[in-house]
């Protein structure tokens, strides 16, 4: 196998592995760090969950950036082509599945949001929401967060 299609592999193992465990693993991993700060540094609890409310978010955000900056170089088009070319050296995951599961944890997410905001749910009622739908395993990887992304802030209840 050629070099070039062993780093396309990796890529979309990496990618695959982000969405469908480093996302929920991640999301898991917050409101455990927010149970251990939410007595002696309720601002930085929050945040934590606040940083898991929106890994879903995040994670569309990164990779429509990634996207954007490799049609910039390469032509319209060609990210979406060169990441459909990684997931299936990969594997049998395809975008239109890597989209669905993106859309549904972000659906998971706003109705989050909206027991928060809507609802009146405290904090920790978000962090047992979190723990009772999301427990998976993390993997690593490269999708950074463009400069421009900012988090939806949660209302204290």
């Amino acid at each position: 196998m050629p070099i070039a299609d062993a780093k396309k592999r990796r890529i979309g193992r990496e990618l695959t592995d982000w969405i469908y465990l480093g996302i929920r693993t991640g999301a898991r991993r917050s409101t455990l760090e927010y149970q251990t700060l939410k007595q002696d540094d309720p601002i930085n609890a929050k945040a934590v969950l606040e940083r898991a409310v929106n890994m879903p978010r995040r994670a569309r955000t990164r990779i429509n950036e990634w996207i954007t900056t490799w049609d910039g170089i390469h032509g319209t088009g060609e990210g979406v082509v060169f990441l459909a070319d990684c997931l299936s050296l990969a594997g049998t995951i395809t975008i239109a599945e890597i989209n669905a599961e993106l859309t549904t944890l972000e659906a998971q997410a706003q109705t989050i949001i909206d027991h928060n905001l809507l609802d009146g749910w405290t904090l920790d009622q978000i962090a047992t929401a979190i723990e009772n739908a999301l427990e998976w395993e993390a993997k690593d990887w490269i999708f950074p967060l463009p400069e421009s992304y900012s988090d939806i802030g949660l209302v204290d209840n």
